[in-house]
């Protein structure tokens, strides 16, 4: 013990008076945040609950979680009844993830205490993890029970949000935003809900929502990015896939895919061209979606034979790629004069795919093929 703790000891000590002079000197260290000093202290304490109880605290003030968790254990085999205690045991569990634990913990405390609203909340969150579906009861409990559980409110919504529950989760996304509208994770939940069900222009409206409000990540980048794009916004979309890839990754072959798309929306066919091939350069896996892009570009150009060239190497890569089999005959129509040599990319198309999507087309151009070539004998 240096000479400033001695010192320090001694005053409070003599402040103290009648008291506990070791328990208040403890206290006062941890209210000035040397809880090291604090744990010395209590340690040299009888045993008793309130002291387990200190030191649990003031090691999870330096963010020794097993040592808090240790003397928490401690505290409540000393006085289990003690809500204080098992409660903070529990979150301490919880939050080590150490979550059968934490469940058996605060099943006791539910059944003792059946209108804590925190407890229920702590329960459904632990039963959450452990994939025990009667979680969002007891969320539901914990919010009918107090309306400023927001939390319980939070990881209800989430949950109903995650089993396409849309309807149930946006009443509860929207209780949260109402208690507070810029709830960054109300907010998020929001989003979410519109862009799963495809519904771009709103999502986009809550992603801008957070970036306004200081919440940046890729995830929200890449949503608001998509949304733009899906909504024809391709100056919009094009700027949020700058910042994905300066800021984030400039590997990501799925953001240059997509960036080329938005090029060629803006009709920007070399820009387009240039990032799918980068795209296709990145992926060590079937490159025939991005094959079929890529001929997209040519074919904007009218460069019939790039296409085909590139359409034939997409159905290299997946054979089973009805679009590529389709473009690749409709390429081959547009490049050749001589129509016998386009009838048989049609007639492969037949073979391949006889209840595919283009099929109705494809036997129509046929049926018209072959009328022409019977009508030019001779």
């Amino acid at each position: 013990m240096n000479k400033l703790f001695r010192y320090f000891f001694l005053v409070i000590c003599i402040k103290a008076g009648a008291q506990t002079p070791a328990l208040v000197v403890g206290d006062s260290l941890y209210q000035t945040g040397a809880y090291s000093e604090a744990i010395n202290v209590y340690k040299q304490l009888p045993i008793s609950p309130e002291v387990y109880e200190r030191i649990g605290r003031a090691n999870e003030a330096l963010g020794k979680t097993s040592e808090a968790i240790s003397a928490y254990n401690q505290a409540y085999q000393l006085d289990a009844d003690n809500l204080k205690i098992a409660y903070k045991y529990a979150t301490l569990l919880r939050i080590a993830s150490q979550y059968k634990q934490a469940d058996s913990i605060l099943r006791v405390l539910n059944a003792k205490f059946p209108q804590n609203a925190s407890v229920l909340y702590q329960l459904g969150y632990v039963k959450e993890q452990l994939r025990d579906t009667t979680a969002v009861m007891d969320y539901i409990r914990a919010y009918t029970l107090d309306n400023n559980q927001q939390n319980a409110l939070y990881r209800l919504a989430k949950l109903l949000l995650e089993k396409r529950s849309f309807v149930s989760a946006k009443t509860h996304i929207d209780l949260g935003l109402e208690a507070d509208p810029n709830s960054t994770r109300f907010i998020m939940l929001d989003a979410l809900s519109f862009y799963v069900n495809n519904s771009f222009s709103y999502a986009s409206e809550r992603f801008e929502r957070l970036l306004e409000l200081g919440k940046d990540n890729e995830s929200i980048r890449e949503k608001l990015a998509n949304c733009y794009a899906r909504t024809y916004q391709y100056e919009k979309a094009l700027e949020q896939f700058r910042v994905l890839i300066n800021e984030y990754d400039d590997q990501n072959a799925n953001w240059h895919y997509n960036l080329s798309k938005v090029y060629m929306g803006l009709n920007e066919i070399e820009k387009a061209r240039r990032h799918v091939n980068i795209a296709i350069g990145l992926l060590d896996v079937p490159l025939d979606a991005y094959l079929v892009t890529l001929a997209i570009t040519y074919n904007r150009d009218g460069n019939y034979k790039a296409v085909m060239e590139t359409l034939q190497e997409a159905l290299k890569e997946n054979p089973e790629n009805e679009t590529a089999m389709f473009q690749l005959a409709v390429a081959a129509d547009n490049r050749y004069q001589d129509k016998s040599k386009v009838l048989p990319y049609y007639e492969a198309y037949v073979k391949e795919f006889e209840d595919g999507r283009n099929i109705d087309t494809v036997l129509y151009r046929i049926s018209d093929l072959k009328k022409e070539l019977f009508m030019n004998k001779d």
